[in-house]
């Protein structure tokens, strides 16, 4: 009975041991075998999907994956050959997964699950033992377990009601019923992921896999009850779970945005002077410079047509695609280099009044003028004789002088010649008669 017993022994080592041998020398067969389906897409309910009954060894099935979903391709129940399966990232790359006899030790046929890491495709390889071709026919079938996302574009507006939609994820310990999103992010930036809106207490998480919060993950942190997640992230797919706190559920809002704000530098200030005859200028202010995460920001400001002297702030605005803003400022300084003008009246020449060594004289006083408010007129000679008074015999020089709010000063000056035109008075004495002296 021990010998008997030692024998099977010995048979079932030798069974083993080439097996054992083969297994870790062909651990897993070369990337290059030939398309034989297009790219198949399962349904992530969990049911065998039978891709094809005839696949020969040395073919391979394009298979669309999800991230975070589990996928699991098998041959088995099909004797027609020995099989080996191998699973690469269509991409390019090592092996992702491989099996050999996996479905049994005497079945010689093969079965891989795997859980999807990345979202893209993957070759399902089908070889003969020893990674060699067989023409002849074998069966593949696949399945899926894990969530059937919607696939949407950013930015978006979704809505709905989870009510019912059974938990394809657990929020944060929440095991209730929740929406899933596959969300392509097309440019990096800040984004916004808001459930704002909706008609119940909400929870959200965003990762880069299915059921994933590596992204980010909030309960009430937007209006009321309702929850937000904003994150800087780069473009590519991720994915978006709407859920409720306990076992909530209902209305659901869910708005994804770029909230990056755009960048704005403004021009240089600038001064300018007055244009002439006015008391205001044009300007030239120059570009800003702008920038966004993604194309399509435009750049606006406030400036008037023309600009009042002294300081105007312009203010600049940049607004991208998103309807997000930034502003600067930008100052624009108008300056009166204008002088202003002034005209003295004709010079005057009288002669004096009848008796006096002098003459009143009257004139009109001259106002200046200039191209802003604000000017003021001055007499600023020294004679300290104005319009009406008694101007002496001679030339007297009048100075008037115009100060503009800008302190810019002009002077004229115009005669006033007194002249003694009066002949001078005499009276001589009394006809004078007399005798002649005695002697």
């Amino acid at each position: 009975m021990n010998k008997q017993l030692q024998k099977f022994h010995i048979l079932c080592l030798l069974i083993l041991l080439p097996l054992l041998w083969n297994q870790s020398t062909f651990a897993q067969c070369p990337n290059n075998n030939t398309q034989y389906l297009g790219a198949q897409t399962l349904n992530c309910n969990g049911a065998n999907t039978t891709i094809s009954t005839c696949f020969y060894g040395g073919e391979y099935a394009l298979v669309n994956v999800t991230c975070g979903n589990t996928y699991t391709f098998s041959t088995c129940g099909d004797t027609s050959f020995d099989t080996q399966l191998t699973l690469y990232n269509n991409a390019g790359g090592g092996s992702l997964a491989y099996d050999d006899d996996g479905c049994g030790f005497f079945s010689l046929q093969s079965i891989i699950t795997w859980t999807a890491t990345f979202t893209g495709q993957v070759r399902v390889l089908i070889d003969r033992y020893n990674c060699a071709n067989q023409s002849t026919c074998m069966t593949l079938v696949a399945s899926c377990t894990g969530s059937n996302p919607t696939v949407v574009t950013a930015p978006t507006t979704q809505t709905g009601n989870t009510c019912g939609q059974g938990n394809d994820c657990d929020v944060s310990g929440t095991d209730n019923d929740d929406v899933t999103y596959e969300v392509i992010i097309p440019h990096a930036g800040e984004w916004t992921f808001s459930l704002a809106g909706s008609s119940y207490d909400t929870k959200i998480q965003v990762g880069d896999c299915l059921c994933s919060e590596n992204v980010g993950y909030n309960d009430d942190g937007g209006p009321g009850t309702t929850s937000e997640v904003v994150a800087t992230i780069s473009a590519g797919t991720y994915y978006v779970t709407v859920d409720g706190f306990s076992t909530n559920c209902g209305d659901y809002n869910l708005e994804i945005f770029d909230s990056e704000d755009p960048t704005i530098t403004c021009p240089a200030a600038v001064s300018v002077n007055t244009s002439a005859g006015s008391c205001t200028a044009s300007a030239a202010l120059g570009t800003p410079t702008i920038a966004d995460n993604c194309p399509g920001v435009t750049a606006a400001n406030d400036a008037p047509t023309t600009f009042p002297l002294g300081n105007t702030t312009v203010t600049w605005t940049a607004t991208d695609a998103a309807g997000n803003t930034a502003t600067c400022t930008q100052t624009v300084t108008v300056t009166d280099g204008e002088d202003p003008a002034i005209t003295c009246p004709a010079n005057i020449s009288v002669g004096v009044d009848t008796g006096i060594c002098g003459a009143v004289v009257n004139y009109t006083a001259p106002i200046g003028t200039d191209n802003c408010p604000g000017a003021t007129t001055a007499q600023t000679d020294a004679t300290g004789l104005t319009s009406g008074s008694t101007f002496p015999v001679g030339t007297t020089t009048l100075e008037y002088t115009v100060t503009d709010a800008a302190n810019n000063p002009i002077s004229c000056t115009f005669d006033i010649t007194v002249t003694d035109d009066e002949d001078p008075a005499i009276t001589c004495p009394a006809n004078i008669s007399v005798g002649v002296d005695t002697g």
